[in-house]
C-alpha cells in the first residue's frame, strides 16, 4: 500500500527538534555533503588565486568534518529517533496480532484516550484483548511519523499518521500520539503510558462515543 500523506487526514505535527540534533545526529548526511561541497567550491577559489595549498587545507578540513559529522549520526540515537522506531514498531505489533508483544511495550498502568478525553476501563489488558482479536483484520499497514519531542530526560511524545487496510473498514486513515517513559535507567526499555487517538478519517474524535472505541469494544 503506498504511503501517501493526505493533509485532510493527518493532524499538526509536533515541533521540530533542537538543530543539532537533527542536522548533526538524526540526518547527517545534508550536513556532510553540505560541507563537503564547501569545501571544494573554496578550495577551488583559492587554487585558482595561486594558493593551492591552502585551498587543499581547507578541503581536506571539511571532509575531515564531514566525516565526523556522518560518525557521529551513525554512533548516536537520540531519544526522539528511538521512540518513533519503537512507535512504528508498535503499530506493526498491533496489527500482527502479537497481543504479548502489545503488553510488553505497554505500561502496567497505560492511559488511552480519545480527543484528549480519557477511556475509562480501557488499560493494558483491554488493549491486549483488541490486538488479539485483530488477527487476520488488517492485511497491509503504512506509518508516517508526524514529529517526537522530548518531555524530559525520561519522557517523550510521538505522532505518527497511519494509514491500515481492515478487512471490515476499508482503508483507515488515523492519527495518533503516543506517550513514552523510561524507568530504571539510560539502559532501560521506553514504554508507552498513555495513547490518545487524534483523528480517524481525517475528522477530529472525542471520547467514548468515537467509533474507533466502538469498534475496539468489539473485537
Amino acid at each position: 500500500m503506498p504511503l501517501v500523506l493526505v493533509e485532510s487526514e493527518a493532524y499538526q505535527p509536533l515541533p521540530a527538534g533542537p538543530l543539532f540534533d537533527r542536522w548533526v545526529l538524526e540526518q547527517p548526511v545534508g550536513l556532510a555533503v553540505g560541507l563537503v561541497l564547501t569545501g571544494a567550491v573554496i578550495g577551488h577559489l583559492l587554487r585558482i588565486r595561486g594558493m593551492l595549498k591552502q585551498g587543499l587545507l581547507v578541503l581536506g578540513l571539511c571532509t575531515f568534518l564531514s566525516g565526523g559529522v556522518l560518525a557521529a549520526g551513525w554512533l548516536v540515537t537520540t531519544t526522539r529517533e528511538r521512540v518513533t522506531t519503537e512507535s512504528a514498531r508498535f503499530v506493526e505489533v498491533f496489527a500482527a496480532a502479537d497481543a504479548a508483544g502489545v503488553g510488553r511495550m505497554l505500561d502496567e498502568r497505560v492511559i488511552f484516550s480519545s480527543g484528549g478525553e480519557s477511556l475509562r476501563g480501557r488499560g493494558r489488558e483491554w488493549a491486549m484483548g483488541v490486538a488479539a482479536g485483530m488477527r487476520g483484520q488488517i492485511s497491509d499497514v503504512a506509518v508516517k511519523p508526524l514529529g517526537a519531542v522530548e518531555d524530559g530526560p525520561d519522557a517523550a511524545r510521538t505522532r505518527i499518521w497511519v494509514r491500515a487496510a481492515v478487512a471490515d473498514a476499508g482503508i483507515v486513515p488515523s492519527t495518533w500520539e503516543l506517550s513514552w517513559r523510561r524507568t530504571g535507567g539510560r539502559d532501560a526499555a521506553w514504554k508507552i503510558v498513555k495513547i490518545d487517538c487524534l483523528r480517524l478519517y481525517g475528522e477530529p474524535v472525542r471520547g467514548e462515543s468515537s467509533a474507533w472505541v466502538r469498534w475496539a469494544d468489539e473485537r
